[in-house]
């Protein structure tokens, strides 16, 4: 029996999220590719690779390594991508549970800031629901050249992907589709797949979007439904892909179904080069992430007030980093020795209290950024849909523009008095 059919008559997770790995490395790696770059593996199968054109942008895939291998592993990473210095992001990509299952501990603590989490989707193409209700003028197209079009706005369009989608149409045997959505000739809308291993037959769906202003009125599932109609002419049993949270509703109504999610992380360079981590930066990161008192009070004598106040190259502190993770007892820790505790900090902490008494003492904190990533109260209360912080934001915020007219009032009146005086 096929793969392909095993999964079929026993659609079993870790073997449709196997096939999702591998197709996601099959599209990363031929990117980077045909931009020049290249892709290796190292000792425990793990891919990693650079692409040297347009200043070169860098990807580590699905990693699994063991516990007495990772934190070397992740290392040698980082030397390769400070050798190759691209200019954009370096992105982690790995399923859920991790392996090893710390390691978002070991990536946070050498500097990747934490990402989202990709929501992997399934579908068996003879269910595909393709009859949906679609706008007048909608036309879907296959792209069989590539150029440049005037679609700003469109999600996943860049003009200087114009030479890979070129490069990929070109490919013999064909592997890759692309389709836009055209309305009133205008191109509102596109999708693409990637075909993996003919025994495999899954296709792989890529690069799904709409402009902003057209959501919602049934383009995106006209373009991906033509994606999937076409994979499946070609032989394809399934199709696989990375949902949005926006994206998810629609990939449903089609017949996708979830696999779970995953877990990214992405490392920038630029701010490693201007940041370079430390043995005790590092040992440092890891006893706050891991919530390890005892470490913490063997490296106390160590720390400067720059280690224990200053972002790590991921742009976050180590107050931080212990929000990140919820080590409540370190964050007191923290305080403890030097470090200052602000309103978004103590609130996401869960120290409610402490947030609306620093509020109370300064109104003008309502407004101030604080942490590596200048993250104000309205912010938190926005992200975490905190309407109780909201409400005291506001609050402090008229309370601290009142101090502050009164203040000017004062002053007006303290000069015009002595400019009378003077008269």
């Amino acid at each position: 029996m096929s793969a392909i059919h095993s999964f079929l008559t026993d659609p079993a997770p870790d073997k449709l999220l196997r096939a999702v790995a591998e197709n996601h490395v099959d599209w990363i790696g031929t990117r980077h590719l045909q931009g020049g770059g290249e892709v290796l593996t190292d000792d425990e199968g793990c891919r990693y690779m650079h692409t040297s054109a347009r200043g070169g942008e860098g990807s580590i895939l699905f990693p699994e390594w063991s516990d007495a291998t990772a934190d070397g592993r992740i290392d040698a990473m980082i030397d390769y991508f400070l050798e190759k210095q691209p200019k954009n992001l370096v992105g982690c990509w790995s399923m859920s549970p991790t392996k090893p299952a710390d390691l978002d501990i070991r990536m946070l603590a050498r500097g990747f800031q934490p990402g989202w989490h990709p929501h992997w989707m399934w579908l068996d193409l003879e269910r595909l629901n393709d009859d949906h209700p679609q706008p007048d003028g909608l036309v879907i197209e296959s792209v069989e050249v590539a150029e440049r079009w005037d679609a700003e706005k469109l999600p996943y369009y860049s003009h200087d992907d114009v030479e890979t989608v070129g490069a990929w149409l070109a490919e013999r045997p064909r592997r890759f589709w692309k389709f836009v959505a055209k309305l009133d000739g205008k191109i509102v809308g596109q999708s693409g797949f990637i075909l993996g291993p003919a025994e495999d037959a899954i296709a792989g769906v890529y690069d799904c979007g709409v402009v902003p202003e057209l959501r919602s009125r049934g383009i995106g599932k006209a373009v991906v439904a033509a994606t999937c109609v076409k994979a499946r002419e070609l032989g394809a049993r399934i199709a696989m892909l990375n949902a949005t949270g926006d994206g998810e509703r629609i990939y449903r109504r089609l017949g996708f179904e979830s696999l779970g999610k995953g877990t990214t992380w992405w490392l920038n360079v630029q701010r490693l080069n201007d940041n370079p981590l430390t043995p005790l930066r590092v040992e440092f990161a890891e006893a706050v992430l891991r919530g390890d008192l005892d470490a913490l009070n063997a490296l106390a004598p160590k720390l400067t007030t720059t280690l224990l106040t200053d972002p790590t190259p991921n742009a976050l502190t180590p107050i931080d980093l212990a929000v990140h993770v919820k080590q409540n007892d370190v964050g007191e820790w923290l305080i403890d020795h030097g470090v200052s505790l602000d309103v978004p900090t103590a609130w996401r902490f869960g120290w409610k209290e402490r947030a609306a008494q620093l509020l109370k003492e300064k109104p003008e904190l309502a407004n101030h950024k604080s942490g590596g990533m200048g993250i104000t109260p309205l912010h938190v209360a926005a992200w975490e849909n905190e309407i109780e912080l909201a409400r005291l934001v506001l609050t402090a915020n008229c309370r601290s523009r009142t101090m502050k007219s009164a203040a000017r009032r004062s002053d007006g009146r303290t000069i015009f008095g002595a400019r009378r005086s003077l008269r």
